[in-house]
């Protein structure tokens, strides 16, 4: 009797003491490796700041687990596994094929996959896509945010034209359904403009533009290719503040090197920037005092360490609400799906954890894995080198981002023939 119950306290305790593991696909061996990086630290630095100040997740640390994937895909699909198998409740990919392949993998794995910023839109739809998410945004939120943005500042947009230039790839073509419909219904001309990577020569591209002087251009693009694209654009003399670029357009380092041609771009991002909110108070006192800061720590502050940040205040609670369907106080990658699909998190209890208007409000559900879709327009300051908020979050036209999100998931239903659940059945 005395081991068998020292048995069951030994399990109980082991399990207790299991870290909650999050997962992340890393490309540090590759083009986009200052991302990677810089994402990276910022949400293991956020992870350390959790469990030292707050305790974990009930009481259990949380730890980042990485897997290097170079950026492609093959590496993405056995990184997941890989994470999978150490016991990762959820999977945050670096690449939108990669996320498109985990997004089917995820079916029979059933590790969540984070399609946050990047990857597969239709996954916003929780009935066709269980495991899989997009917050704090997806691509049509951007682009439909774009639009909204445009067409404020110029008064309408009957008649007008818009230029999209983008990496000719899953990335770059996932948000032309949904400006092509936008353009014919609004009425403006949309110029597509696909730049096939690496992208280092497009003369011809911004030549083009120079000669059809659209009205705003927006630049769908990553890596080298947008600092190509920025000073081609400054070349033929089209102005920066007409141009606005997707949050993979915004890495400081390049920006910084690209110098005053980069003055006055504009981008859409999924936070805010900087590091003047009280979160970093936290950060400097328990985390990069204490020696306990990830990388160089050179990247504080910017908007992919931002971002980073930012994710894991996402992840960290939904971990805590995925804790109350845990058996035995073990969170699994179907506990932790719940927890996603039941995280509501308002801008009070945001500030509250001391991110002011760093991250914006958030409310999942069963039905709805991309949440609020709140964007931050920014700008950029060649003389002091950085980016600034331009405004407040705007949103994009949910009316229109959610038709177009029924459509993809219906064609992937379609042509997949896996099954929809319905969030009207118990889960």
């Amino acid at each position: 009797m005395a081991l068998t119950a020292l048995s069951a306290a030994l399990a109980i305790t082991a399990t207790q003491a299991q870290t909650v593991k999050i997962g992340v696909l890393t490309s540090h061996e590759s083009e986009v490796a200052p991302i990677s990086i810089s994402f990276h630290d910022g949400l293991a630095d956020y992870v350390t700041l959790a469990n030292v100040r707050d305790g974990g997740v009930d009481g259990v640390d949380v730890e980042v687990v990485s897997c290097e994937t170079r950026y492609t895909l093959e590496g993405h699909m056995q990184c997941y596994q890989e994470l999978a198998a150490q016991g990762a409740v959820v999977a945050i990919p670096s690449s939108t094929e990669g996320a498109y392949a985990l997004n089917r993998m995820a079916f029979q794995v059933g590790v969540p996959v984070m399609n946050g910023g990047l990857g597969q839109t239709a996954v916003a739809d929780g009935e066709a896509f269980p495991n899989s998410f997009a917050f704090p945004a997806n691509y049509y939120q951007a682009a439909s945010a774009m639009i909204e943005h445009f067409e404020a500042e110029l008064g309408g947009l009957e008649g007008r034209r818009i230029a999209y230039v983008y990496h000719d790839s899953l990335f770059g073509q996932e948000a032309i359904p949904l400006l092509q419909g936008i353009a014919q219904r609004e009425g403006f001309t949309l110029d597509l403009h696909p730049v096939a990577p690496p992208g280092d020569d497009q003369r011809a591209v911004w030549g083009a533009i120079a000669q059809s002087q659209p009205d705003r251009v927006i630049l769908w693009t990553v890596g080298r290719m947008t600092a190509v694209s920025i000073g081609t654009a400054a070349a033929v003399q089209y102005p920066r503040e007409q141009m606005m670029g997707i949050w993979w357009t915004t890495l400081e380092l390049m920006m910084r090197q690209i110098g005053p041609a980069a003055d006055g771009m504009r981008a859409m991002s999924m936070s805010g920037v900087g590091h003047d909110v009280a979160a970093y108070n936290d950060l400097n006192e328990m985390v990069y005092f204490g020696g306990l800061g990830h990388g160089t720590m050179n990247n504080i502050g910017d908007i992919d360490y931002n971002r980073g940040l930012t994710a894991g205040l996402y992840l960290v609670e939904a971990a805590k609400a995925g804790m109350a369907f845990a058996e035995g106080g073990r969170l699994t990658g179907e506990a932790m799906r719940r927890g996603l699909e039941t995280l509501d998190l308002t801008a009070e209890e945001i500030e509250a954890k001391g991110f002011g208007t760093l991250a914006p409000p958030l409310n999942m559900s069963c039905g709805n894995h991309s949440g609020g879709g709140l964007l931050q327009v920014i700008e950029y300051d060649a003389q002091f080198r950085r980016w600034e908020n331009y405004g407040d979050y705007v949103a994009a036209d949910d009316a229109v981002v959610d038709a177009a999100i029924a459509a993809a998931s219906g064609v992937f239903t379609q042509q997949t023939g896996l099954p929809r659940r319905s969030c009207n059945a118990p889960s």
